[in-house]
C-alpha cells in the first residue's frame, strides 16, 4: 500500500514560492510607496494648494484695490475691508484667512480684529514691502514661514 505524501511548505515547493512571491510584492509595493507615490502626491497637493491660496490672494487684492478706486485709499477701513474679506480663504482648512497691511507693513485687515494697527512680523513680508518702492519684486508669489508658535505657514501676496 502505497503512502500519500504530505504537502510541505518547504522552500522548495509551489506555495512557499508564490508566499515569499507576493511578500517580496506586498514589499517592493510599500517600499514604492514610501518613496515615490506619497512624496509625489504631496508635491501635487501643495502645488494645487498654493496655486489656489495665490487665486484667493489675486482675487482679494482686485477687490481691495476697486474699494480703494471707489472710495480713496484714505476712506478705506477695517470695516469696509471685513465685509468683503471676511470668511475669505481656502474651503475646509480654518487656519485659512486673509489679510491686508498697508505699505508700511501695518495691518488694515486681520481675521484676529486684535492686530489692526499693529506691524507684520513676517521677515518675508517685511522684505518684500521694502522692495516694492524699488520696483524689484514679483507682482504676486507664494512663500513659507514658521510663525511667532512655531507653526509652519504658507503666504501667497498680491
Amino acid at each position: 500500500m502505497a503512502t500519500k505524501k504530505e504537502k510541505s511548505l518547504g522552500m522548495n515547493s509551489i506555495n512557499a514560492r508564490i508566499i515569499m512571491l507576493v511578500v517580496i510584492c506586498i514589499l517592493l509595493f510599500i517600499g514604492l510607496n514610501a518613496a515615490y507615490i506619497i512624496p509625489q502626491s504631496k508635491n501635487a497637493v501643495q502645488a494645487t494648494t498654493e496655486k489656489n491660496m495665490q487665486d484667493i490672494a489675486m482675487f482679494s487684492g482686485m477687490l481691495v484695490e476697486d474699494m480703494i478706486e471707489e472710495n480713496g485709499a484714505e476712506n478705506v477701513n477695517y470695516d469696509m475691508l471685513k465685509t468683503v474679506l471676511e470668511g475669505k480663504g481656502l474651503a475646509g482648512i480654518d487656519s485659512s484667512y486673509v489679510y491686508v497691511v498697508n505699505e508700511e507693513g501695518t495691518f488694515l485687515y486681520h481675521k484676529k480684529e486684535d492686530k489692526i494697527g499693529t506691524t507684520v512680523f513676517n521677515e518675508q513680508i517685511n522684505n518684500l514691502l521694502t522692495k516694492i518702492p524699488t520696483g524689484s519684486y514679483n507682482a504676486t508669489g507664494t512663500f513659507h514661514y514658521t510663525d511667532e508658535n512655531g507653526v509652519k505657514k504658507y503666504t501667497s501676496y498680491q
